[in-house]
């Protein structure tokens, strides 16, 4: 990923992002995990609604950076000196984006076998709902 951001830029693996998501719209059910920048694709939420269901799994922007670690250096958007700004930054552009979400989980409070068993039930119950 870094070397795409670096050789050809966002715009590039944006658009890949895009391709790859319209690839999978008509495969088998599945779970699909992209990154937080996904939901910024004009257009991507519609190729997967319906019948697919979106659900962000939240992180507040200081508990996605101490998630990473040092791990953040690559990441291409955080290599700035300050990331925890740029994270808030990039939090304010998506906030509404993720608020579209037919669910959300808040991962800072429940562990990832609990996060997998709220997706599972969210993704059932969404389901339900929209049969």
């Amino acid at each position: 990923m870094a070397k795409l951001f670096a050789e050809r830029g966002e715009a590039a693996f944006r658009a890949l992002e895009v391709a790859l998501t319209k690839e999978l719209v008509d495969t088998e059910p599945s779970v699909l995990a992209p990154g937080g920048g996904w939901i910024t694709n004009p257009g991507v939420v519609e190729l997967l609604r319906p019948p697919g269901c979106i659900i962000h799994l939240r992180v507040s922007p200081a508990g996605a950076l101490k998630r990473l670690g040092s791990a953040r250096v690559s990441r291409p958007l955080l290599m700035e000196s300050d990331p925890a700004t740029v994270l808030d930054r990039l939090w304010a552009v998506r906030e509404k984006l993720y608020a579209t979400a037919d669910g959300e989980i808040d991962t800072e409070v429940v562990d990832f076998k609990q996060v997998a068993g709220k997706v599972v039930l969210l993704a059932q119950g969404l389901d339900a709902g929209l049969a």
